[in-house]
């Protein structure tokens, strides 16, 4: 059965100065490796890229920044990674759409002009990163976007590998949006401090629950960024690792040695003092 993660909001882009063939240490790939009727254009060590021509410098751009930080990000969430990670650029909505969907997403799933990315793992672990090529979006995009959209997909799969099973919305996408640096792009503190302001950041749970049943549109996202951000300044990553691993009920005094509602004003404190 496979899990889907969700969809990451920044555009795809197509600009970069690296060639297709042995960028980061690339190999040069076989042209028959073809997946959803895309090529293989760029194999690194950890990661292997199928694409039109098109979108090659593109997917060289972005095994070379992945390439660059998977040292660290593994080392960060103490964590390692046996498979390589595949990444697929589509290059119409079309075809992204259908990709998708044949994995697993609702076929009523929206897509929207924000689009940039899903994050598939399947039951041996081995995970896929599906793209929108940023032709799509013509000028709108910028490197980096690209770079941020790649690394907010990749943090998922690292995230998921720690634990297969965690639900929670607000914790997985707020980690890939902290993560990869669009706490600025997504206007996070602007858009915080109007929730501040109108009362609406509700404790964790009470928003996954909206989230899942559909009962507010907040962007998770910006949310999400704001609830990891408060927990790494304030209580330090290790608390965020252990928050990860839970598997069940989220044990607020064990992990931040506070009560659930000492937990979620001290959030919304946060929010008022440094945004």
């Amino acid at each position: 059965m496979m899990k889907i993660w969700k969809q990451c909001i920044l555009p795809i882009v197509l600009i970069f100065l690296l060639t297709a063939c042995g960028a980061s240490g690339g190999v040069c790939p076989s042209a028959d490796d073809k997946i959803d009727d895309l090529p293989l254009k760029v194999e690194t060590e950890h990661f292997k890229v199928y694409c039109e021509g098109e979108d090659a410098e593109t997917a060289s751009g972005i095994t070379q920044m992945l390439e660059g930080r998977y040292d660290e990000l593994l080392t960060l969430f103490e964590t390692t990674l046996t498979a390589k990670t595949t990444i697929l650029i589509f290059p119409d909505r079309d075809t992204f759409r259908a990709a998708v969907v044949e994995r697993g997403v609702p076929e009523d799933w929206e897509m929207d002009d924000r689009l940039g990315g899903v994050t598939v793992i399947d039951k041996e672990n081995e995970s896929q990163i599906f793209l929108l090529s940023g032709r799509v979006f013509g000028n709108l995009g910028t490197q980096e976007a690209c770079e941020q959209t790649a690394l907010h997909e990749f943090i998922h799969i690292i995230v998921g590998h720690i634990n297969p099973n965690l639900s929670s919305h607000l914790l997985g996408e707020g980690i890939a949006t902290y993560m990869s640096g669009q706490k600025e792009s997504l206007k996070v503190e602007t858009n915080m401090w109007q929730a501040y302001q109108f009362d609406l950041i509700y404790p964790a749970e009470d928003l996954d629950r909206m989230y899942d049943s559909g009962e507010t549109t907040a962007d998770v996202h910006i949310f999400g960024c704001s609830f990891v951000e408060y927990i790494v300044e304030t209580y330090g990553f290790d608390s965020l690792l252990a928050l990860i691993r839970e598997t069940g009920d989220w044990d607020y005094e064990a992990i931040f040695g506070v009560s659930p509602e000492e937990f979620h004003q001290g959030w919304i404190s946060f929010v008022a003092e440094n945004y």
